[in-house]
């Protein structure tokens, strides 16, 4: 029972899940083979000390507020409002979302002041004149040509033509043509190496209307996670040799993939929906594939043509190196200063592995910000309670080349979803 405490109070699964991806050139995704490692302790994540606790947080009609164990009245209350927890109307389930469908306001945060409002702007994927910022990706070079604002596939054996830039969350925007009977993709999120289409994330794009596709399974059709999720309607498609239009919206786990206009598909990379998890038995694999990596095309033997490549990075760099994205408001005041706060967290190794997360044991840790890891303490200033926000912590900010046995290897990126359940100053 000592034990358990102790693991909830840290808030970790004490675990380490690897996968070796056997590629496949058929249209089959490959097996995988999964190793588990027990780790030895709990990392110090939040580096509590051993008399932490969770906080007890209740709600009533007009707001949450911490109670303190023992009774207080009135006066004192009104008299010890700086010490007491600072929390949200909101519920832990329900939190005030940015709405992904319109330009998102994120504030432009340093440690210990809140800058003015900015908004993260489109740029083009294509800003020179030949292939600069892309890398062809487990193909050959000659089958992807660059002419003025497009780029295209002209042969088979092109593989995949991947950003040398990684992102975790973003929008974005590009305009596909298509010939006769074709199959193409776009790979989000996609590792350096392997696969894009199992190491990472793929979204069908195909030429739904041909003959030799009618009997596809409903997850292999445009706007589909490829082999994963079906779309959850059919897109409207322009006939072969017209550009449709796609976008793709990357918010924490949720993945928002639009047709000409149309929003064809919603997923939540972290648990299956009830569709899909009545029509199949197989684990949920989503959820570990990686929150963090490159955009890529994919090329066939038939020609594809891309243009109009836009992206949003809605990734913005707090200090030394830490990024943080904002996936939903809080209210009241934000986190300006060192203080101790309650938090939810979920963490991942940047391949995707999920190593903890507190809601495992029911309960929100509670810390000062003097303890925690040095990434920590950049990204949770400017939060506010209800709030949740990923944080990509570089490894000079979190374990550096030592990492935590069996838990965090050496020169490890985290990836952290946080909600700030209250504060203290």
């Amino acid at each position: 029972m000592a034990l358990k405490k102790r693991l909830m109070i840290a808030g970790i699964v004490c675990s380490l899940t690897t996968s070796q991806v056997v590629l496949s050139d058929g249209v089959n995704p490959p097996k995988t083979q999964k190793t588990t490692k027990s780790a030895t302790q709990p990392p110090p994540l939040l580096a509590p000390p051993s008399s932490a606790k969770p906080l007890q947080i209740e709600e009533d009609d007009a707001k949450q507020t911490a109670k303190p164990k023992t009774k207080v009245s009135s006066e004192q209350k009104a008299t010890s409002q700086n010490s007491v927890l600072k929390t949200a109307k909101l519920s832990p389930n329900e939190p005030k979302r940015i709405n992904s469908s319109s330009p998102i306001a994120i504030e432009n945060r340093t440690p210990g002041a809140v800058g003015e409002r900015v908004r993260p702007k489109f740029v083009s994927l294509l800003p020179g004149s030949a292939l600069e910022g892309w890398i062809v990706h487990e193909g050959r070079d000659g089958a992807w040509l660059r002419e003025g604002e497009m780029i295209s596939c002209r042969g088979a054996g092109g593989g995949w033509l991947r950003t040398e830039k990684e992102y975790s969350d973003f929008h974005l925007k590009l305009e596909y043509r298509y010939q006769s009977g074709c199959n193409t993709g776009l790979g989000i999120r996609c590792p350096s190496e392997g696969n894009p289409t199992f190491t990472g994330i793929e979204i069908q794009l195909l030429d739904d209307s041909a003959e030799k596709y009618r009997n596809l399974r409903a997850e292999q059709y445009t706007g589909s996670l490829y082999y994963q999720v079906a779309p959850t309607q059919k897109p409207e498609l322009k006939p072969a040799g017209e550009w449709n239009q796609c976008e793709v919206i990357c918010i924490g786990d949720q993945v928002t993939i639009k047709i000409n206009g149309q929003i064809i598909n919603e997923v939540d990379l972290a648990k299956p929906d009830g569709k899909n998890k009545l029509n199949t038995s197989k684990p949920w694999k989503l959820a570990e594939r990686p929150p963090i990596g490159h955009i890529a095309l994919q090329s066939h033997p038939s020609q594809v043509d891309f243009r109009n490549l836009t992206v949003k990075d809605l990734a913005i760099e707090a200090a030394a190196g830490v990024q943080f994205v904002d996936i939903a408001d809080g209210e009241g005041e934000p986190v300006l200063e060192a203080t101790t706060i309650s938090i939810h967290y979920l963490g991942q190794l940047r391949d995707g592995t999920r190593f903890g997360d507190t809601r495992d044991f029911g309960e929100p840790v509670t810390v000062h910000l003097d303890e925690v890891i040095e990434g920590w303490k950049h990204g949770i200033i400017g939060m506010k309670v209800g709030g949740r926000r990923r944080l990509i912590v570089p490894p000079a900010m979190a374990y550096g080349s030592e990492g935590v046995e069996n838990l965090i290897p050496p020169d490890a990126t985290l990836v952290f979803e946080v909600e700030l359940r209250g504060f203290e100053r």
